[in-house]
């Protein structure tokens, strides 16, 4: 250490070796700096709980992997995809831990106390179950109370060291040293040599126990787990949806929250089949005469910056349209089967849209080759849109469309026309337009009730 004196100078990685040595060197770093630390620590002993699952002390309190892993994925989302809606969701998941722990009778009252951030180290002789959710109740405070970052930080990998046998100092520090040099230590091993034995086969049991309960979200968490002991990438952008999902459905357990993660992992599923597909017919496409492509080319250096709104307006009904399709109660197997196809075919919409707002100019004229990858996508995103039902006028009468039903559709059919029109590709607009099968006062009612439909459904 290096000018340590009482901590309250600065303390080197080296020294890092206990709560107090820690909370020092975090002092001035940022918040998600304090996150990440106590994340990775929550992760280097989450599978002693999870090899715990059927202990009297977990089941006294209604303990679950799930309500254990929803404070831990929690705070590695708010590193990587920071949000007050992340931060809002670490608040329910220690709102849920403390009422996991509140049935408690008085005589566990000093057990309780060690799931404080500054819990007393007095308490040895607590299981290392009951250690690994208190790091993991650290992590969510960390996140949800900016106050208590340090300290639940400092206070949580204290106590994940105590349960890894002094190993997890090694972990802490690799961590804090990435951290100096500019590098992800999500990007990193949770290790920093061997895992230490308890926690292997801690892990190793639980990996079993997942593989018993079957199913693709076990297998997804297991996956998870996986990715973390290695260092390997995660996807970060399905993590942040699953953290959001409401808290009711979280402490429904299993059953409740699986069911709305698989829904996720089908469109992830979708939509990676989607950008094969939309690579596979760019490449197969014959190319546009000359003519188009410079047409293109100067309506993007026209259009450039109104273009956006517009992307944000058709991706918004393809969500609304993905979403009603994925809430639909279908009646037979064939049902379901449609709408898995009209969601695949969707999907390569959305693929083709953000591949499209890739292509436009930020700023300045149109390079030949962007305007010849917009006019491609154009010509793909028009073929597809071609293959959903196409809108009669009996479906949005009535006011029926203004409760959903093809209103949606309606919206994307007429936001796509103008995109064509922004794009200098009429003649595609007018396929978008021949697609609505209803009058063209009806239709232009229908798309304005449309457009006020994602309005009010886009609203918190």
């Amino acid at each position: 250490m290096v000018g340590c004196g009482d901590l309250g100078g600065m303390v080197e990685v080296a020294g890092i070796q206990d709560r107090k040595t820690l909370e020092a060197w975090l002092k001035g770093r940022s918040r998600e700096d304090s996150v990440c630390i106590v994340n990775r620590a929550a992760l280097r002993v989450a599978p002693l709980l999870w090899n715990d699952i059927q202990s009297s002390w977990v089941q006294k309190r209604g303990l679950t992997a799930l309500s254990n892993m929803w404070p831990i994925v929690v705070s590695g989302v708010a590193c990587k995809k920071p949000s007050p809606t992340v931060d809002a969701a670490a608040g329910q998941a220690i709102l849920i831990a403390v009422a996991n722990f509140a049935s408690a009778n008085a005589q566990e009252a000093s057990e309780r106390a060690a799931f404080a951030p500054n819990g007393s180290d007095a308490n040895v002789d607590l299981s290392y179950a009951a250690r690994s959710v208190g790091v993991a109740f650290a992590a969510a405070i960390a996140v949800a109370d900016a106050n208590s970052t340090f300290g639940a930080a400092a206070a949580a990998t204290d106590r994940a060291a105590i349960v890894a046998i002094d190993k997890s100092w090694l972990g802490v520090r690799m961590d804090c040293a990435a951290l100096e040099a500019g590098v992800d230590p999500f990007a990193l091993p949770l290790w920093d040599g061997p895992v230490p034995e308890p926690i292997a086969a801690a892990w190793t049991r639980t990996r079993e126990d997942w593989a018993k309960a079957g199913g693709p979200v076990w297998a997804f968490w297991t996956q998870f787990y996986e990715n973390a002991l290695a260092g390997r990438t995660q996807d970060w952008a399905l993590l942040h949806d699953i953290v959001l999902i409401p808290a009711e459905d979280w402490q429904g357990g299993p059953d409740k929250v699986h069911p709305i993660i698989e829904g996720m992992l089908k469109r992830r599923a979708d939509q990676e089949k989607g950008k094969g597909e939309v690579a596979q017919d760019l490449a197969n496409l014959p190319a546009a005469p000359r003519s188009t492509i410079q047409q293109v080319q100067a309506a993007l250096s026209l259009n450039y910056v109104t273009l956006p709104p517009t992307f944000d307006a058709v991706e918004g009904f393809i969500a609304l349209e993905i979403a009603r399709l994925q809430s639909r109660n279908h009646q037979t197997d064939n049902d379901a089967e449609e709408a898995r196809r009209m969601i695949r075919s969707l999907s390569f919409l959305a693929e083709s849209i953000s591949q499209m707002r890739a292509a436009v100019p930020g700023e300045g004229p149109a390079g030949e080759g962007q305007a010849k990858r917009v006019e491609g996508l154009a010509r793909l995103y028009m073929r597809k849109l071609g293959e959903l039902p196409r809108i009669k006028a009996d479906e949005v009468v009535e006011g029926i469309w203004s409760a959903g039903k093809g209103a949606c559709q309606i919206g994307l059919i007429g936001c796509s026309a103008t995109l064509m029109v922004a794009f200098g590709l009429p003649a595609l607009a007018s396929v978008a337009a021949a697609t609505l099968v209803i009058a063209p006062k009806l239709g232009s009612e229908a798309i304005k009730g449309a457009i006020e439909l994602a309005k009010s459904q886009a609203k918190p």
